[in-house]
């Protein structure tokens, strides 16, 4: 009867690049992850403390696991700055 096509009023977007370091937050700026992963590397090192505290077996080797721990969490932090949007969330 109608031969008329159905108006699609929602904005036609671009497909999304997937891959690891694609920005997916367009609000994130290069101030924003270092804060991010400021943030993160601070939290990190309290957890180390206080996981130090109560397990002293794990200050031992501290010379080469509280670096690795800390270049994980900034790392981690960045990352998730760089990709999640705080929206989603």
């Amino acid at each position: 009867m109608n031969s008329r096509r159905l108006l699609d009023y929602e904005t036609p977007q671009r497909p999304k690049r997937v891959s690891f370091l694609a920005k997916c937050n367009p609000k994130a700026t290069r101030r924003s992850v270092v804060r991010k992963a400021v943030k993160s590397a601070l939290v990190a090192t309290v957890l180390w403390f206080v996981a130090g505290y109560f397990k002293p077996a794990i200050r031992a080797d501290w010379r080469f696991t509280f670096p690795v721990w800390i270049c994980s969490a900034v790392l981690a932090g960045a990352v998730c700055e760089w990709q999640v949007d705080s929206e989603s969330l």
